[in-house]
């Protein structure tokens, strides 16, 4: 009879990241939300019956014994006549086999990434991994998170950055939907872009993101910010894990915003937000006393693709109902361009526009011999180039 039907093989299919499993009886059970603890597998299970519906939902780990006594106990005061050990017992041998199964292998052919596609914002944020913008607070990162959202829903520059167009999603723990419509006022009323504010951890909401996302053509977004996303201890390596599985299950291009600890220029939390990152931004913000504007700079902390950019310099402007941030030379803010070597202060003041190596040395107040000295090294290694006395980033002239 009825025992007997669910001893039968239940079949399991696969939604997403998530694994439902269905009974010739009609019994069902949805695994979501799984990651990999310490102590095996662990997820959110909901069991359900066409017959009377909701049973029972809780976290299980997939792996332990107690955890699943307790599972069947809480479904044995539901409904006595199943075999609900036996139940179990199938829901974590088919889901554990089939999550550690993964993708299939493939066979990998070479092939060369198309620069034009390689970058989102070039050289700020690479396409296809997460770019992690970490500071102080109040440096200004979230105001930069709403520039690069209206940049690339435009298609248009950010400080002078070429950036592709995309259908951005402002996923925001901190604020609120006012506050972002005032920014998004200030920085130009030509825009929008879909926001949702958010309060459960990224790692509990894959699914219905997924389906938004896939609905309004997502491509780009913005989380802000990680420690709330992560809706843990961050200095837990699960916890971080979990939020970093997350967005590789969303597959988006994203832009993380996030803190660091007081006195200290490395993210807060665990190792794996900087070892799962691909690109890695810090943010300083010159303390020079300035009523309607002030500069900050972005240094590059960490790239996975190709070589460590030039240190980036940004200005803040601000009247009563405008916010404007534009490029600016980041070597010639003192607190921020200090131990900045001479050949970085010279890409830095190239990137701004072709100089003469007598205009270098009088910007950058350094005798011209050895300018020209670090110049010759530059051109040998291939930064700069030279025509007809004019020295420019040999990106500038291709």
């Amino acid at each position: 009879g009825r025992d007997r039907a669910l001893m039968d093989a239940p079949i399991l299919t696969k939604e997403g990241e998530d694994y439902r499993l269905t009974w010739p009886n009609g019994l069902e059970a949805e695994v979501r939300y799984l990651t990999q603890g310490r102590d095996g597998p662990r997820g959110e299970v909901r069991v359900s019956s066409k017959l009377v519906g909701h049973l029972h939902q809780s976290m299980l780990n997939l792996m332990s014994g107690s955890s699943r006594d307790t599972f069947r106990k809480a479904l044995e005061r539901r409904d006595k006549e199943v075999d609900w050990q036996a139940h179990i017992e199938q829901i974590c041998v088919l889901v554990v086999e089939a999550y550690r199964a993964g993708d299939p292998l493939t066979l990998l052919e070479p092939q060369l990434r198309s620069q034009e596609s390689a970058y989102y914002i070039s050289p700020l944020i690479p396409t296809g991994v997460p770019t992690l913008l970490y500071g102080d607070g109040g440096t200004g990162k979230s105001y930069i998170a709403a520039a690069i959202g209206r940049a690339l829903t435009l298609g248009i520059p950010f400080a002078g950055m070429q950036a592709r167009e995309a259908t951005v999603a402002y996923l925001d723990w901190e604020w609120d939907d006012e506050e972002h419509r005032d920014r998004l006022y200030r920085l130009g009323s030509d825009v929008t872009y879909f926001y949702r504010q958010c309060s459960v951890p990224l790692a509990h909401q894959t699914r219905i993101l997924g389906r938004m996302f896939d609905k309004h053509g997502i491509d780009f977004i913005i989380v802000d910010s990680l420690g709330y996303a992560c809706g843990g201890d961050i200095r837990d390596p699960d916890v971080v894990l979990a939020f970093f599985s997350a967005l590789r299950i969303l597959n988006r291009t994203s832009f993380v915003v996030h803190h660091v600890p007081k006195d200290s220029k490395e993210p807060y939390g665990s190792v794996y937000i900087r070892n799962s990152v691909r690109s890695a931004w810090y943010m300083m913000r010159s303390t020079l006393p300035e009523p309607d504007s002030f500069c900050a700079a972005l240094r590059h902390g960490k790239t996975n693709r190709g070589r460590f950019e030039q240190p980036i310099g940004l200005q803040f402007s601000f009247t009563e109902e405008t916010t404007t941030i534009t490029r600016t030379d980041v070597s010639r803010i003192p607190e921020l361009g200090e131990g900045l070597s001479l050949r970085d202060r010279i890409l830095s003041l190239l990137a701004q526009k072709p100089l003469e190596a007598k205009d270098i040395a009088l910007e950058l107040g350094t005798k011209q011999t050895h300018i020209a000295a670090r110049l010759t090294e530059l051109r040998q290694a291939k930064k700069v180039t030279n025509v007809a006395g004019i020295w420019a980033l040999l990106d500038q002239v291709h």
